[in-house]
């Protein structure tokens, strides 16, 4: 794409672009704080990364966008040779700044600079990388072929291009195998991926080393100790379904499912001793009262997680916090993972890394441990009402129960280790 007509139009737009940067600042304290701060931080990672290069290392610079990128490149991270590589972390949001420049994963950390030509040469003209390492998506068509300018090897980990995505639609597809065409390595999840990505890449060009956001959520599981702490009453001597990142669009069928389940004779909650963990996506007030509202309308009350000094014996918890989920899975043999009555369904390795059994809603396409869990049978597909009251009948059959959990379990076990195969293929 260096020499493409694509490129040249790309960057004839760019101006335009430029001034909508300079005004979105006064409408966005993100993009605001990002201003402030990008310029200093590139320039105190290029003195850092000067100052260590005297040894003769490679400069290994990582690109993770965002806080959940940054999660899956961390096994990778960890696995690189310190004594031969200096690791600078790029990153996009200014939600991570903190925490990446803080970590010890990497030598250097800094804003990427945006995609404008002229910024991408001097970032990659200061940084001066061996490699120029991306995972998942974030494919900046300028940075890539400044990479490529200044000598350094592109390469894309975690590579996923799900069936839905836009970028394979027709009138897509030329800009998507222009963009492409700037990677030199393309590592990814399945052979699945390999065949979809195949189609916009040189396919001797592709590898297929797993996914490293399975080896980050089993590290994590493995690492994290004792879950955060519920109420024993909530706990002994029942089974816990926790709800993960639950949407609006999911809860419809939950509560429908809800009231069908516990409606019938000899099948109440506390007769089938269980308890409920509800952990929505979005933990705003407005959603967190819709949440309390819509259990008491099926006869549930429910406690928030911020109120437990309160707890009166609820068999319903909403979640009201962000950032435990992962950890809360370690609560329940059994859950339910959200979004798949909407765009997409969200993480279901997280509840798989602690041997839950895992159910989700039917849209799939989007997330390949989906997709693979659901072929293989070990994954519960939900279309209805009628799914969730199987799925609490599941819940009180031991049997069962421990098969469902045994293949959850089975399947993350045979997958860890993308992050030595990455580190392997690369080095």
């Amino acid at each position: 794409m260096e020499r493409s007509p694509l490129l040249k139009v790309y960057n004839a737009l760019l101006p335009a672009a430029r001034v909508g940067l300079a005004v979105a600042p006064i409408f966005s304290e993100k993009l605001a704080r990002r201003g402030r701060e990008a310029a200093l931080s590139l320039d105190v990672a290029v003195r850092e990364v000067d100052r260590l290069r005297s040894d003769g290392r490679r400069v290994l610079l990582c690109h993770a966008a965002s806080a959940g990128e940054f999660e899956q490149i961390k096994p990778v991270l960890r696995r690189i040779d310190r004594k031969r590589h200096i690791l600078v972390l790029s990153f996009f949001s200014p939600t991570i700044r903190d925490t990446a420049t803080e970590s010890d994963l990497a030598d250097a950390a800094c804003y990427h600079p945006l995609d404008f030509r002229r910024d991408a040469d001097r970032f990659f003209a200061r940084m001066r990388p061996g490699d120029y390492l991306i995972t998942r998506h974030d494919l900046w068509p300028n940075h890539l072929a400044a990479a490529r300018r200044a000598g350094a090897r592109t390469v894309l980990i975690n590579a996923n291009l799900h069936a839905r995505s836009l970028r394979l639609r027709p009138w897509a597809m030329p800009a998507t195998r222009a963009v492409f065409s700037l990677l030199d390595r393309v590592l990814t999840g399945s052979e699945r991926l390999r065949a979809r990505l195949a189609a916009v890449v040189d396919p001797g060009r592709i590898e297929v080393t797993g996914d490293t956001r399975l080896d980050q959520v089993w590290e994590r599981a493995r690492s994290s100790g004792a879950p955060p702490v519920l109420p024993g009453s909530f706990l002994d001597r029942r089974r816990v379904l926790v709800l993960g990142s639950v949407l609006k669009s999911d809860e419809r069928v939950l509560f429908a499912g809800f009231r069908r389940a516990f409606a019938r004779p000899d099948a109440s909650i506390d007769q089938r001793m269980l308890s409920l963990l509800h952990v929505p996506h979005e933990v705003g007030e407005r959603e967190i009262g819709r949440i309390v509202s819509g259990y008491s309308d099926i006869g549930l009350a429910a406690c928030r997680y911020s109120r437990l000094d309160r707890f009166r014996g609820e068999r319903v918890i909403v979640v009201d916090r962000v950032g435990i989920l992962p950890e809360l899975y370690a609560h329940g043999p059994l859950a339910y993972v959200g979004g798949g009555f909407g765009a997409g369904v969200h993480s279901v390795i997280e509840p798989a890394a602690h041997g839950a059994a895992v159910a989700f809603g039917p849209r799939i396409e989007i997330l390949d441990e989906a997709l693979d869990l659901a072929a293989s049978g070990v994954g519960i597909m939900i279309r209805s009402a009628g799914d969730i009251e199987a799925l609490l009948d599941l819940a009180r059959d031991d049997a069962r129960l421990e098969s469902a959990r045994r293949g959850t379990r089975r399947y993350v076990e045979t997958r860890i280790g993308a992050a030595d195969r990455v580190v392997k293929s690369l080095f």
